[in-house]
């Protein structure tokens, strides 16, 4: 998972023309990592659930990253582009199933990993219950003056 987690990086740092081309091995790794993601979420030990959720989150950045230059260098708005990608026209047969197989698939990812963050915050909470706060009281200007 390493390895591929390290390619996928590797080829997001790649120049603009050449990830055009390798877009399709993007989309293929990310998906395989996101599989792999499930397995570890689902079988794996705390530490590695916890080093997934890191390279997940890595990944979310560059797609970000990669998706605000695309903005740029298109001089497109985020909505503009989410059209462009909506429409079937604009890809390939396979590229548009992937497209579609990727964005389900990220979406429930996203779900889950929100499950997960809540389950973690509730079971933080049962083993570290607050401690009952003192209540103020009052005290008039009588206790703390002196005639």
């Amino acid at each position: 998972m390493k390895d591929e987690f390290n390619k996928i990086i590797d080829l997001f740092s790649l120049e603009s023309e050449e990830k055009e081309k390798r877009l399709d091995e993007i989309f293929q790794l990310s998906m395989s990592f996101i599989e792999k993601y499930k397995h570890v979420q689902s079988e794996g030990t705390e530490r590695e659930k916890a080093d997934v959720v890191k390279k997940l989150l890595i990944l979310k950045e560059k797609i970000s990253l990669e998706t605000k230059a695309s903005e740029e260098a298109l001089s497109l708005s985020k909505e503009e582009i989410k059209e462009l990608s909506s429409d079937q026209e604009n890809f390939t047969k396979e590229q548009w199933e992937l497209l579609q197989k990727t964005k389900q698939s990220l979406t429930q990812e996203q779900l889950e990993l929100q499950q997960h963050k809540k389950e973690a915050l509730n079971k933080q909470i049962k083993s570290n219950p607050t401690k009952g706060s003192k209540k103020k009281t009052k005290r008039g200007r009588s206790s703390w003056l002196k005639s």
